[in-house]
């Protein structure tokens, strides 16, 4: 097996994480256009005022929740790096 220099090593954890954050912007977007927004309009049908902060609440309120399933997930992959060495 070819031993893999530190430079590509560099290369392919840089493509990582870039296709990583592009996942996380489309998974933010989706969740937005998709649930958050419908959401807000049905919330906010019987307000008089602006109502652009319930959009920001709710998405908040949606990422808040879903922190600890993240936080999970992270901690078992880091674990299971940790068992390879």
């Amino acid at each position: 097996m070819r031993a893999i220099t530190l430079g590509s090593h560099k290369a392919i954890l840089a493509l990582a994480t870039t296709l990583w954050i592009l996942q996380a912007v489309a998974t933010s977007g989706s969740l937005a256009l998709l649930f958050v927004n419908p959401a807000a309009n049905s919330l906010a049908r019987s307000q008089t005022d602006p109502t652009d902060v319930l959009k920001y609440a709710i998405f908040t309120g949606l990422i808040c929740t879903s922190l600890p399933t993240f936080t999970k997930v992270s901690l078992r992959a880091y674990q299971h790096e940790c068992k390879r060495e």
